[in-house]
């Protein structure tokens, strides 16, 4: 709706600034009309996806900051509507599930529960010389195991990085992600 209304503003505004009495501005009009309708509709074409109806999610916010947020989140998706994909937000662990096993299993169940499950957390690769974290998004699949990590690139400055070099004594533990990943489901790639 909001880009439709851009792409009819611009027009409108030349037709009111070179006037409405002469007929160029209005061919002018019907051009770009009839080349935004034309421009949509082999859109809809080369893309035929966006005319299917869209996947049905569960998506499970806002517990972050009870006292207990895994156990809120569990609860909440138990008690949702069953989906395809179930998305818990970033942060939704707090803590490291290769530290904690008990975590990391309780989210298996609820993988195995719900199906696939999306959800943010911090993770870290101990696999080079130095320990390296990252702020992460974890896709774990329909039997509960990890499927998929995608670490973010962009980091939020003071929280996870520091803003300037000047500032570089000031130690945060995240580094940006290499690439940006397609996770994949059975059926949504996202």
């Amino acid at each position: 709706m909001g880009l439709s209304v851009l792409a009819w503003f611009a027009p409108w505004l030349l037709l009111r600034a070179v006037g409405g009495r002469s007929w160029r501005p209005r061919l002018a009009l019907a051009s770009l009309a009839g080349l935004v309708w034309s421009l949509g509709t082999v859109g809809s074409w080369l893309y035929p996806a966006a005319r299917d109806t869209p996947p049905v999610l569960t998506v499970v916010s806002g517990h972050n900051l009870a006292r207990d947020p895994l156990g809120e989140y569990l609860a909440a998706s138990a008690a949702a509507e069953p989906a395809p994909l179930t998305i818990w937000p970033e942060a939704a662990v707090p803590g490291y599930l290769a530290d904690e096993p008990r975590t990391a299993e309780a989210i298996a169940r609820a993988a195995r529960a719900r199906g696939w499950l999306l959800l943010g957390a911090p993770r870290y690769d101990s696999s080079g010389p130095r320990r390296r974290y990252f702020n992460s998004a974890l896709l774990f699949d329909g039997d509960g195991r990890l499927r998929q990590t995608y670490d973010k690139l962009m980091l939020v400055p003071f929280a996870e990085r520091s803003p300037l070099p000047a500032l570089a004594s000031l130690t945060r533990p995240f580094i940006s992600g290499s690439s940006a990943a397609l996770l994949v489901t059975h059926a949504l790639p996202f």
